[in-house]
């Protein structure tokens, strides 16, 4: 098998190479091209511990969108960042061979005209069959929060707009707004009263006198 499906996403390396196989296959001599539909996998401590930690991949190490070099299964410490100077070990026929790895301020692969290709052995490439969420998602998710921040912003100037007297031109009348100091609307007779002589005195005796009928009752 070629592939590992976790969580919804299939797994694959870019030569196909069986996810369990017991063989050290390399990608350093040929470039290939990302299959349509397909992308290289971004760097994540779960991906590097379930996806690539968990099987061999048939290879010692298998490179991220990173750049980043991770250990397989078939390797000492599964999952975690290889940087090598060079390492010699034998293969399943007994011959000797060296692999190189980057060192921490190199990418472990490079991107020609006809695609993608290792730069040392023994290693992949991951990818995987869904787009990850690129920057521009995260950039319109934050222009959403901020779109909706900006709309509870709004709400909250508008209830306190709404919190106020209304003004005299509300009840018909065409004289100035008042009552723009009263941070809330009266909801007891007692409340009413106290604004009415204080924050609301500059509203006209004809709305006071509608207010107070409907707070207060009828006299």
């Amino acid at each position: 098998q070629t592939f590992v499906f976790i969580n919804g996403i299939s797994y694959s390396t870019l030569s196909a190479v069986e996810v369990n196989g017991s063989s050290r296959l390399c990608q350093c001599n040929s470039a290939v091209a990302l299959p349509q539909g397909w992308h290289l996998v971004p760097d994540s401590e779960k991906i590097r511990t379930r996806v690539i930690g968990a099987y061999t991949w048939s290879t010692d190490v298998v490179i991220l969108a990173s750049c980043t070099p991770i250990q397989t299964a078939a390797m000492p410490h599964p999952g975690q960042v290889y940087y090598d100077g060079g390492v010699a070990y034998l293969d399943d026929e007994g011959m000797q061979h060296t692999h190189f790895l980057p060192t921490d301020q190199e990418c472990a692969y490079d991107l020609t005209a006809d695609g993608y290709v290792t730069k040392w052995c023994n290693t992949q490439i991951l990818i995987q069959d869904v787009a990850p969420a690129s920057d521009s998602d995260s950039d319109s998710d934050s222009d959403s929060d901020s779109d909706s921040d900006s709309d509870s912003d709004s709400d909250s100037d508008s209830d306190s707009d709404s919190a106020r007297l209304d003004s005299d031109s509300d009840s018909g009348s065409d004289s100035d707004a008042c009552g723009q100091t009263c941070v809330a609307d009266p909801t007891t007779c007692e409340e009413f009263r106290a604004m009415a002589e204080g924050c609301a005195s500059d509203c006209s005796e004809e709305y006071l006198a509608a207010l107070e009928a409907e707070f207060c009752g009828e006299a």
